[in-house]
């Protein structure tokens, strides 16, 4: 087993369903913090960062609240990879996620180039290195 993660220096803040819901007229979409599904504005996402955030897994869905209910997004948002055509995996080191975040959000909610949901996974751990092939020996 790895050796446990050292303790964060600050705590890391989390998205619960019952924080702040968007303004009246601001439009809301899905997404899930871990298994937290929300409503939240353009505005609120862009204002998260989710470097500091202490989520395994955000997930947005491209749909707003007035195109789908609660329990249609739990179910579009929980096992995003069970009916996918496809997807694109694009590792990014931490300090890098926050640029990545605030790139993401307006052409996958706005302007729907992106698919039906995005999401963002951290890793327990690093991948493990291959280590280069060997020579052969005489």
């Amino acid at each position: 087993a790895p050796p446990p993660a050292p303790a964060a220096k600050r705590q890391r803040k989390t998205v619960e369903a019952s924080d702040a819901a968007p303004a009246g007229g601001d439009a809301a979409f899905w997404c899930a913090f871990d298994d937290n599904v929300v409503a939240k504005s353009e505005l609120q996402l862009m204002n998260l960062r989710p470097k500091g955030l202490g989520h395994e897994v955000v997930t947005l869905w491209a749909r707003s609240t007035k195109d789908a209910d609660a329990k249609t997004a739990k179910a579009a948002l929980g096992d995003v990879f069970g009916d996918a055509a496809g997807y694109w995996l694009v590792p990014l080191r931490l300090g890098d996620l926050d640029d990545a975040w605030w790139k993401l959000l307006r052409p996958h909610l706005a302007d729907k180039k992106l698919g039906a949901v995005a999401q963002l996974r951290t890793l327990a751990r690093p991948p493990p290195r291959h280590a280069p092939p060997s020579a052969p020996k005489p």
